[in-house]
């Protein structure tokens, strides 16, 4: 398959024009088609490509991933237990990217009006086998008048060629005062080594750009860890 490509001429997260090559990704490297250039903001330090992938092909990292499975039910019941220190007792609850659904089934256990999103059938028809609240939609396409108390997004933006847009949009999605948890690899962490944090993604955010992005966008950041 062809990739298309844009020219980037400034950082897409801070808007600086001051950036550098950082290394490059061989064709073949992570299956991908093309080599890929990565540059390195020298302001906020994100990552990204140079030209820009205007899609993300890595679903064969996720072909084989489990679905209700013990440990991902354990993941998303750690999250909630974080979240309980900022959250009310109830509302309402949106996990973009909701995959197989484990987050809006441990918000629906504590009695959230809960529902997902996501692009991909197998997930959806696997959510709604399992009577979720969810449906298949993509983001930006997604069309609602409701907004939402709480709004998760995990392991999803690093995929998103228009972090921006996808951002904003969520915000919109927010209520006054709601919390927002995203959930994205940090670049410079260790375990961004690895082959499914590793991949080349179209913008590989730090702990510094990802702040900056938020505040931008009007989000009110109350931890990064």
């Amino acid at each position: 398959m062809k990739e298309e490509l844009r020219e980037v001429n400034t950082c897409q997260v801070c808007d600086s024009n001051d950036f550098e090559l950082a290394y490059i990704l061989k064709k073949g490297t992570f299956s991908q088609d093309i080599t890929v250039k990565n540059y390195v903001c020298k302001y906020c330090t994100a990552v990204f490509q140079n030209p820009l992938i205007l899609r993300d092909n890595h679903d064969h990292f996720f072909a084989d991933m489990p679905d209700f499975s013990s440990i991902y039910f354990t993941v998303s019941d750690k999250r909630l237990d974080y979240l309980k220190q900022y959250i009310k007792s109830k509302g309402s609850f949106l996990d973009i990217g909701c995959g197989h659904g484990h987050m809006v089934y441990s918000f629906r256990k504590i009695g959230y009006d809960s529902m997902g999103i996501d692009p991909e059938e197998s997930y959806i028809e696997f959510c709604k086998k399992n009577n979720l609240n969810v449906i298949k939609t993509d983001l930006i396409s997604f069309k609602t008048k409701k907004k939402f108390d709480i709004i998760t997004m995990v392991a999803v933006l690093n995929h998103i060629p228009d972090q921006k847009a996808f951002l904003k949009k969520t915000r919109e999605l927010l209520k006054d005062g709601g919390i927002f948890l995203l959930e994205t690899p940090d670049m410079y962490h260790p375990e961004a080594l690895n082959p499914l944090l590793g991949a080349p993604h179209p913008l590989n955010n730090t702990k510094r750009s990802i702040a900056i992005m938020l505040n931008k966008i009007g989000f009110n950041v109350l931890d990064i860890s």
